[in-house]
C-alpha cells in the first residue's frame, strides 16, 4: 500500500539512530527523533525477549513466580536493564522493518491489525496474552484501556477471537459516533504524523490510499465515498489534514445526509439473541482524539490495575457489625466483609433498576438480590448476571445494565481496597 513511503520512513529512522555504526542501544533509539510508535514497539519487543530469557533460565525457572512480590520485582528489574540492550546493525534493521510495518497497519486499519496481530492463527488465547500483545500499540490507546477493563470486569481467563473482534468493533463504533466532524478528521492525525516523520501534519499531504483504508476500517463508508469522489474530481492523489477536515465538515453539513449515515451504524444492539459477547463498553471513557493523554515514553508507565476502575457509589457506610465472639471459619469471615446489596442499591437507583431491568417486578428483583448476596466472588456474580441478561434479552451495553453491573461489582471490589 505504501511501499515507497515505508522505505523512506525506514531509511530516515535508520539514519537518525544507528547511522553508519555497527550497533545501537535501546536508549539511543528511545532518545532519537523518530516516531513514538516505533520506540514503543522496539522497547516492548526487547522487554518480552528479556522476560522470556529470564523466565526460561534453568535455575530461575525454579522460582515460584506466584509467590507474593515476585511479579512486582521482575518487571521493574527488566525495565531498568532494557535501555542498555545493544542491537547489532542487522538485528536492528530487522526489528525496525517489523516496527514500521506494524505501525503503518495499526494506524491505517486498527481493527483488522489488532485482531490479526493479537490472535495470529489462533481462535482463542489467554487474556494475559491479549494484554501483552496490546502493549505494542502506541496509538488509539483507548482500545488498550477499555479492553483491559472489560477483561477484568468479566474475569475472563481466555478470549475467543470472535468476541475480541466484536469488542473492538463496538469500542470503535462508539468512539466514532461520539465525535464531531473535526474530531473524526483528527482521528487520522497519527497517520499523518507517522508518514510525514516530524513534518507539520496539517499543511503537508499524504497519499490518499491510507486515508481511504482508515475510513473503510472504521465503517465510515459514506465519508470514504465522499472523500474519494472529491479527490477524483480534483485529480488529487494526495490529501492534507486540513483538506480532509474540510471535506468531513462539508458532508456533515449536507441536509440530505444524517449523522447516522456518515457515522458507522452501531454494531448491532448486542442483545443475547444476536451475539454471545459479554463485553460492556462505557461511553464516558472514550476521549476525544485531541485530548487523549500522551505519556512521556521515557517515564515508566503506571502499574496495571488489578481491578476494573469503578464509578464511585456515594452511599453512607452501614454501621459496622459487632465483633463475633470467636473467629469464624475463612468462608464465613469473607461473607461478613461483603456489603449487603440492599445497602448499595437504594433510592432512585433501586427504583430505576426494578422498572427498567425487572419490568416493575419487585419480587423478581428482591429474589435476584438475595441470590447475589449469597455469592462470595465477583466471578460467581458475573456469571449469574450474564445468564440473567441473556435469559431476559437485555442489552449488556445499555447504560442501565452497565450501571446495575457496576453497582453489583462494587460489593466485591470494595473489600479488596
Amino acid at each position: 500500500m505504501l511501499e515507497q513511503e515505508t522505505d523512506r520512513i525506514i531509511d530516515t529512522i535508520a539514519e537518525r539512530t544507528v547511522g553508519r555504526r555497527e550497533s545501537v542501544t535501546l536508549k539511543e533509539i528511545i532518545t532519537a527523533d523518530i516516531p513514538r510508535g516505533v520506540k514503543i514497539y522496539v522497547r516492548t519487543e526487547v522487554l518480552h525477549w528479556l522476560t522470556d530469557d529470564l523466565l526460561n533460565a534453568p535455575r530461575f525457572s525454579r522460582v515460584n513466580r506466584n509467590a507474593p512480590g515476585v511479579a512486582q520485582l521482575i518487571d521493574p528489574f527488566l525495565r531498568s536493564l532494557c535501555n542498555a540492550y545493544e542491537f547489532t546493525r542487522e538485528e536492528f534493521s530487522s526489528i525496525l522493518s517489523d516496527a514500521v510495518h506494524f505501525c503503518e497497519n495499526h494506524l491505517c486499519r486498527p481493527q483488522w491489525t489488532l485482531e490479526n496481530f493479537v490472535f495470529d492463527k489462533s481462535t482463542r488465547i489467554p487474556a494475559a496474552e491479549v494484554l501483552s500483545k496490546l502493549e505494542y500499540a502506541a496509538e488509539y490507546t483507548y482500545f488498550n484501556r477499555l479492553i483491559e477493563k472489560l477483561l477484568q470486569q468479566w474475569n475472563l481467563q481466555d478470549v475467543p477471537r470472535d468476541e475480541f473482534r466484536t469488542m473492538v468493533a463496538k469500542i470503535d463504533s462508539q468512539v466514532v459516533r461520539q465525535h464531531s466532524a473535526q474530531e473524526l478528521a483528527l482521528l487520522m492525525k497519527p497517520i499523518y504524523d507517522f508518514l510525514l516523520v516530524g513534518s507539520p501534519s496539517h499543511n503537508n499531504a499524504i497519499p490518499l490510499s491510507p486515508v481511504l483504508v482508515f475510513l473503510e476500517d472504521k465503517g465510515l463508508s459514506a465519508l470514504r465515498t465522499h472523500v474519494e469522489s472529491i479527490c477524483a474530481k480534483r485529480g488529487r492523489s494526495e490529501l492534507t489534514l486540513r483538506e480532509l477536515t474540510s471535506m468531513t465538515e462539508e458532508l456533515f453539513k449536507k441536509q440530505s445526509v444524517s449523522p447516522d449515515e456518515v457515522r458507522p451504524a452501531a454494531v448491532g444492539s448486542f442483545g443475547a439473541a444476536e451475539v454471545t459477547s459479554r463485553f460492556a463498553v462505557l461511553p464516558q471513557e472514550l476521549p476525544p482524539p485531541e485530548v487523549e493523554a500522551k505519556e512521556d515514553f521515557i517515564q515508566e508507565p503506571p502499574e496495571r490495575q488489578t481491578q476494573a476502575p469503578l464509578e464511585p457509589v456515594e452511599e453512607p457506610e452501614p454501621p459496622a457489625p459487632p465483633a463475633p465472639p470467636s473467629p469464624p471459619p475463612p468462608a464465613q469471615k469473607r461473607m461478613t466483609q461483603l456489603r449487603d446489596l440492599n445497602a448499595i442499591i437504594i433510592g432512585k437507583d433501586r427504583n430505576k433498576i426494578i422498572r427498567k431491568l425487572f419490568r416493575k417486578d419487585r419480587q423478581s428483583y428482591e429474589a435476584a438480590i438475595t441470590e447475589l448476596n449469597k455469592m462470595e466472588s465477583w466471578k460467581e456474580a458475573s456469571k449469574y448476571l450474564y445468564e440473567f441478561f441473556r435469559t431476559n434479552q437485555l442489552d449488556p451495553y445499555s447504560d442501565d445494565v452497565i450501571e446495575f453491573t457496576d453497582l453489583v461489582q462494587s460489593r466485591f471490589t470494595a473489600t479488596n481496597q
